[in-house]
Formats: structure tokens, C-alpha cells, sequence
């Protein structure tokens, strides 16, 4: 089943401008507006900084109710097309909190667009998408999401478009939207911090994302976790101390260095991602943590890196 749902796009602040003069015009408070738009009044504050557009048959309502011509505003309309009818989750599921960490990871939501995307490394991490990301997006929304490959890059993304979903996220469990870096709710929801086990799913889901494992030294190992964010960084350096790991953050990395600590994170986390586990079984046999290099030479066979390069 495919839905087209049509939306208003205004020119840059013109929602906002929009919203307030209805609001100036009839004398409502934006509770009252929302609920004759049929939405939370979180929903209205949205439309207000347009972080999400306003649907096409809202526009019409309140242009009626306040008495305004709608040729007189400058906009045009746009069909966002959904392939199926989104589900929702009942319960918190580790793979919910899994899904939860790769998006916090490499992963991003719209609220203008309804878009929930994952975006990776289409050599290294094509399998990893396919298997995992996609495959939760059906189970655990019941969507097909889109695969597609950068025609510029070597990147590939994971994407599926529903405003239930969106909301889901954003509203039930506190998912930041948007761009991210300098935003305060860019960090693991609390409620995943009240179980472990799920705690720990999380934590897997930004490692197969954001993760890196590398050798540091003739003798030493590194287990990374990346992001730019401070307030994302910070989560996850508490989610390790509180899973019991001895772990070190700087301003763009969280890192584990123990060896220990390191056998630990695969057994009680573990890793989705098959470079990422390949990495660790060959540093277990070896001693020694193969390079990047070598990881594509043994997935994609002699000569990948060169014809990576080649394409590049």
C-alpha cells in the first residue's frame, strides 16, 4: 500500500510567520489550535521553528478559520510518498535498542521530510546494512525501507519515510531530529539506562556504526567509539562505567584500552558488523588487529582497495 500525503513548503521562516498571524487573527492559544488540527501541542511547536512542515489540509483549516485567502501566502505543495503502513513497538525490544544506537550513530531524522535514514560505507558496511538495518526497519516497523548507493561516494543509506514513526521516536522515546552535534537531547535516551541488557544493545548499535578497532601498538588494541557531539559522547562514556569498563573519553572519541575490558565488550556486547567482527577474531588467532586494508582484501578479494581507489 503506498500513501501520498501532501504538505505546504514555505519559503525560509514563512511557516512561522504564517502560524503567528493566524494565531494574531483568532483568538486561540496554540493548545486550542492544535486541537483543531488534531495533533499534540508539541506537534504545533514543530510547525512553529519548521522542524516539520505543515500538512496541506491543515493550512486550508486555518486559513478558513481566519478568514485568509491562501493565494494570498507564498508556498508550494509536495507529496511525501510511503511505501506501507508503519507498526509501532509495544514493549522496549533490544533490538529496538539496537536500532536505537545505530541511529544515534550514523543514523538521522527529519521531521520536515518524516525520513529516518542510516547512512554508512557502501564497501565496507554494504552487508552490515543489509542485514541489519533493513532488516529491523521491517520487523520492528513493518516498513521496506529504501536502499540507495551515492553516485559521488562510495556511501549507501537506509531509509524509510513515516511520521508515526518519526513521532514514535522523537516524542515517546526523546530521539533527537535535526542536526544534531550542539543539540542536548543528542544522547542515549534515559529509559535504556534503567536495563543493562538493553543498555548493552545500545552500545553494540553505536559501535557497529560509529566503532572502530584498531592496533595501537606491537602489543596493544584499541576499541574506539567516534562522534563530534559532546552530549552524545558523554552518554556513552556513562553507559560504559555503568556496564563495568574502564573506559577513557576525549573531545571526539570514547576509547577502552584494556585487554580485558576489550574480551569483555565482544562477549557481552558483541558486534553485528562483519568487518568489525572479522577484526576481532583475526586479533584473537594473530595477536595483532588487521588493518582496514586487509579486512577488504578478505571480504572482496585481491585487488579490492585498488579498484575501491580506481572508482573513487
Amino acid at each position: 500500500m503506498i500513501n501520498n500525503r501532501i504538505y505546504v513548503e514555505f519559503p525560509k521562516w514563512k511557516q512561522t510567520e504564517f502560524l503567528r498571524k493566524i494565531k494574531y487573527n483568532v483568538p486561540l492559544t496554540w493548545i486550542n489550535i492544535a486541537r483543531i488540527l488534531n495533533v499534540d501541542r508539541s506537534m504545533v511547536y514543530f510547525y512553529l521553528d519548521e522542524s516539520s512542515r505543515l500538512p496541506y489540509n491543515s493550512f486550508i483549516k486555518l486559513c478558513k478559520m481566519a478568514n485568509l485567502n491562501p493565494v494570498e501566502f507564498s508556498y508550494k505543495t509536495i507529496n511525501i510518498i510511503q511505501k506501507g503502513t508503519a507498526k509501532i513497538p509495544s514493549t522496549i525490544t533490544t533490538q529496538l535498542a539496537e536500532f536505537v544506537g545505530f541511529l544515534l550513530g550514523d543514523g538521522s531524522i527529519s521531521l520536515s521530510s518524516y525520513q529516518i535514514c542510516i547512512s554508512m560505507d557502501g564497501v565496507l558496511d554494504e552487508k552490515y546494512i543489509h542485514d541489519i538495518p533493513r532488516i529491523y526497519f521491517r520487523s520492528l516497523f513493518g516498513k521496506e525501507p529504501l536502499i540507495i548507493y551515492s553516485k559521488r561516494s562510495r556511501g549507501i543509506r537506509c531509509i524509510i519515510s513515516s511520521k508515526e514513526v518519526c513521532d514514535f521516536l522523537v516524542r515517546d522515546l526523546g530521539m533527537p531530529y535535526g542536526i544534531r552535534k550542539y543539540n542536548h537531547k543528542n544522547m542515549i535516551p534515559i529509559v535504556f539506562f534503567k536495563d543493562n541488557e538493553l543498555l548493552k544493545s545500545v552500545i553494540r548499535g553505536l559501535f557497529d556504526t560509529e566503532g572502530g578497532f584498531y592496533q595501537h601498538n606491537k602489543t596493544s588494541p584499541r576499541l574506539y567509539i567516534y562522534n563530534t557531539s559532546e552530549y552524545l559522547l558523554n552518554s556513552i562514556h556513562k553507559a560504559l562505567i555503568q556496564l563495568g569498563y574502564y573506559a577513557i573519553m576525549k573531545r571526539r572519541w570514547v576509547k577502552i584500552c584494556r585487554k580485558e575490558d576489550i574480551v569483555k565488550f565482544f562477549k557481552e556486547i558483541g558486534t553485528n558488523n562483519p568487518q568489525k567482527q572479522l577484526k576481532y577474531e583475526i586479533w584473537l588467532k594473530e595477536g595483532k588487529v588487521p588493518s582496514t586494508a586487509k579486512i577488504l582484501e578478505i571480504l572482496y578479494g585481491c585487488g579490492a582497495v585498488a579498484n575501491i581507489r580506481a572508482s573513487q
